[in-house]
């Protein structure tokens, strides 16, 4: 097959505007019902009100006796006031419902009991002391979650006081990933020269369940044409998205660009970042394509700059920014013009500054991004950084 050779040098952001605007009239996804407790990081659909008040009734607040608060008038210590128990007052535990007719509560400490029948008070209460007044919490019809919102745990909390048990929530967005190489062996396998561990799968894998989808990762394939195009129409069948790990650069087996265009169209191919030039993207039966390089830190890179805001884009949210810190760099790093390089650093405390020191920047180096702390970007117009510069760091560990 004659192989179509076109990488480009495209801004990311461009391109990235470029490939969300391509399936933007698809997104977000439909909505699906689920059980409360079970939508923990889950994004609803619609508005979400509360259907009942919390609490639904006037209840204690303590444990202590219930008491119609006017009763209480002129109690102190020099002349306390006696009531009687099961018709001036009641004993309540914390939760219990306020007898009919009575306002207030006197925590137990403060009530001395002369006998079964009478206690004694010595200082008088306002209406609703230490009472949980209906809707305290929770009022009907309150607002609990604004479309699009989050579910936290505390919200599942809060749904479920305002009487909601299901709720109604974005589809998570299905990926499937491929990963392709002849060279390819599963984790476990024994090796031989020439033999590289599948890890790419699981890292995309593990970084789409991040960010609140779901995918599925498929056998390894060959380096074949035909065989990762079938793959692909497999994938697709099943998902709503695909990505094919590796062959996405132009050397003699990266088949990648040639499937997306027989099966559908490229919209970008090669970007200006480093690590993670040679990205395809494209679109096969009007669902996203994405050609990851095979080296796994360009894989991952891609993965933050292009997959991330696609999934958010699915789900109907904002993209998901990392928090940032500045920094004063160790040493001079050393850039490619007209390359936006992305330098994985480590981060530590020296007095009250804060230092970063760059790691290995090889791309094939992953063990660089277990270790790294944040990311610090190199605009494309720069050549490098001066040791001393303050730079702007993505955290990676939320540590810092």
């Amino acid at each position: 097959m004659k192989r179509t050779i076109y990488l480009e040098k495209r801004p990311w952001s461009e391109a990235l505007e470029l490939f969300l605007d391509t399936f933007r009239d698809m997104y977000p996804l439909q909505g699906e019902e689920v059980l409360v407790e079970q939508a923990l990081d889950r994004i609803v659909t619609s508005d979400v009100t509360a259907r009942i008040s919390s609490p639904h009734y006037d209840g204690s607040a303590m444990d202590g006796v219930a008491v119609r608060s006017e009763d209480t008038i002129g109690a102190d210590l020099s002349t306390p006031k006696q009531l009687k128990v099961g018709t001036e007052t009641h004993f309540v535990d914390t939760g219990s419902p306020l007898p009919q007719g009575f306002d207030a509560v006197i925590q137990i400490e403060d009530v001395h009991e002369i006998d079964d029948e009478t206690i004694e008070i010595y200082s008088p209460v306002a209406p609703w002391h230490y009472v949980r007044r209906i809707g305290e919490d929770v009022k009907e019809g309150d607002l609990l979650l604004r479309q699009n919102s989050r579910i936290g745990p505390y919200d599942i909390a809060t749904l479920l006081a305002g009487g909601e048990t299901t709720v109604t929530v974005r589809s998570k967005p299905k990926f499937g990933v491929l990963p392709t190489g002849s060279e390819l062996v599963e984790p476990g396998s024994a090796l031989k020269p020439g033999d590289i561990i599948e890890f790419n799968s699981r890292m995309v894998k593990a970084l789409i369940t991040q960010w609140s989808g779901t995918c599925q990762r498929y056998a390894i394939v060959p380096d074949e044409f035909e065989t990762v195009e079938t793959s692909v129409k497999k994938i697709l069948e099943d998902n709503d998205a695909a990505i094919i790990i590796a062959g996405s650069s132009a050397g003699r087996r990266d088949f990648t660009p040639q499937v997306v265009e027989e099966l559908g169209d490229i919209i970008v191919h090669g970007v200006n970042v480093m690590p993670g030039k040679p990205v395809v993207l494209g679109r096969i039966e009007n669902k996203p394509v994405i050609g990851l390089p095979g080296y796994p830190v360009s894989a991952a890179v891609i993965m933050d700059l292009f997959i991330k805001p696609l999934v958010c884009t699915m789900l109907g949210t904002p993209i998901i920014e990392r928090r940032k810190i500045q920094a004063s760099l160790t040493q001079k790093i050393y850039s490619k013009l007209g390359m936006e390089e992305f330098v994985r650093v480590t981060i530590k405390k020296d007095k009250e500054k804060v230092i970063a020191t760059p790691l290995t920047r090889g791309a094939g180096v992953i063990s660089s991004l277990a270790k790294a702390d944040g990311i610090l970007r190199i605009p494309d117009n720069m050549e490098g950084l001066e040791a001393g510069s303050e730079v702007e760091v993505e955290l990676l560990k939320e540590i810092w």
